[in-house]
């Protein structure tokens, strides 16, 4: 067996390697050296030394979490999940929350509980996955549902133009730095299938208004909105007062523009069944 992940169960098991555990986890060492020990050996040597700690971590990432699962439900590992996510992970060990997310699911593939909720797929995800991601898959499990909403410039009479989409409220996340990834990171959750943004439906209970008023994007949308009626207006004086001679239409467009205002659209997004069996596997 691979010495780095012997020594990382050893320890997580307290060094009961019952025969219970010791068929799987011997398959399990196999593919580890196929796919991820091996090609320590082939970096350079500095590159090797620092990579090896990173690999000695995921080696106990993956122990430890193995240790968690009762004797009683060790199984031999499910090679089409436990192969991918060796080869997959061997480029993302040095990132601590997804190599966490890989040893889970490696984990996972020993598990009999798992067995008829991890996929393959789940792979794929994690490769897929930021760090904003996946924190926003944690935040939104306990809850199942957060309300969202989008942003748009409301022309009365002459429809809206989106401004931004996919906003939280303050409730849900306050950190400006992490705000400006979260729709992106909703978008690529959508696009998984981890979950659904619906705009058809919203929470009944939930004040859209007064909430999302608060948000930095309401705020920076009606700064530029109130900034408008302001050039339009000094733009309208200049004409009365100086009977400057415009274009037809212009008066009435300028007019318009300054019975803009900031429009609220209401929605939510929620956890898919796909996005449930992910969280319990992987997070």
């Amino acid at each position: 067996m691979d010495p780095m992940l012997m020594s990382a169960f050893s320890g997580a098991l307290g060094g009961l390697m019952t025969k219970a555990f010791d068929g799987p986890l011997n398959s399990v060492q196999d593919v580890w050296f196929a796919t991820v020990g091996y090609k320590t050996a082939l970096l350079r040597q500095k590159a090797e030394e620092r990579n090896k700690l990173q690999i000695e971590a995921y080696a106990k990432d993956i122990a430890s979490e193995v240790a968690k699962i009762p004797e009683n439900s060790i199984k031999e590992p499910d090679y089409s999940i436990l192969g991918p996510a060796f080869e997959a992970s061997t480029y993302y060990v040095n990132n601590e929350t997804v190599r966490g997310m890989f040893a889970k699911l490696v984990a996972s593939s020993v598990d009999k509980r798992k067995e008829n909720v991890t996929r393959s797929a789940f792979v794929e995800f994690i490769k897929q996955m930021s760090i904003i991601d996946a924190g926003l898959l944690k935040k939104l499990a306990p809850m199942n549902s957060a309300p969202i909403a989008n942003l748009q410039t409301l022309f009365p009479g002459d429809g809206n133009t989106p401004f931004k989409s996919e906003i939280v409220s303050m409730d849900f996340e306050n950190n400006l730095v992490i705000r400006k990834s979260l729709p992106s990171a909703i978008i690529n959750l959508d696009r998984m299938g981890l979950i659904k943004v619906d705009y058809s439906s919203w929470k009944s209970s939930f004040n859209y208004d007064e909430n999302f008023k608060q948000t930095p994007e309401y705020m920076e949308l009606d700064a530029n909105i109130k900034q408008e009626h302001v050039k339009c207006s000094k733009t309208l004086d200049d004409i009365k007062t100086f009977h400057v001679n415009v274009k037809p239409g212009a008066i009435p467009a300028l007019e318009k523009i300054i019975k803009t205002k900031a429009s609220i659209g209401k929605g939510q997004m929620f956890l898919t069944n796909l996005g449930e069996d992910f969280i319990s596997v992987c997070l």
